[in-house]
């Protein structure tokens, strides 16, 4: 019976996985082809990819699927989901710098 209860909020979940990684696959694809308007396809991989998280984060928060033993869902939030949300955080950076160039790393001479 414990599967019944996490089958809808975990196939939701999963479609909005799947989504976010089609479009992170199509952006990936027209950037390194240089593509005109990968820009535009970042930004929509940006907005899908944001709203799966919080939509993630709602279905399994109010399903509360933190109750049940998923021995997998412990590497999962505590290191998979931080690495995506630093992700996201590190594309915006660049989608929102005025010059459009990536940052360049300090490198201090010592």
């Amino acid at each position: 019976m414990r599967g019944a209860v996490l089958y809808a909020p975990a196939a939701a979940v999963g479609l909005s996985d799947f989504a976010s990684a089609v479009a992170a696959l199509l952006a990936l694809v027209a950037v390194r082809l240089r593509v005109k308007g990968a820009i535009a396809l970042v930004w929509i991989f940006s907005v899908i990819g944001i709203a799966d998280l919080v939509f993630a984060t709602m279905k399994a928060v109010a399903a509360e699927m933190y109750r049940f033993p998923m021995r997998w869902n412990w590497y999962i939030l505590n290191f998979y989901v931080p690495m995506i949300v630093v992700g996201h955080v590190m594309i915006l950076r660049y989608l929102l710098r005025r010059d459009g160039q990536p940052p360049q790393a300090q490198v201090s001479a010592s």
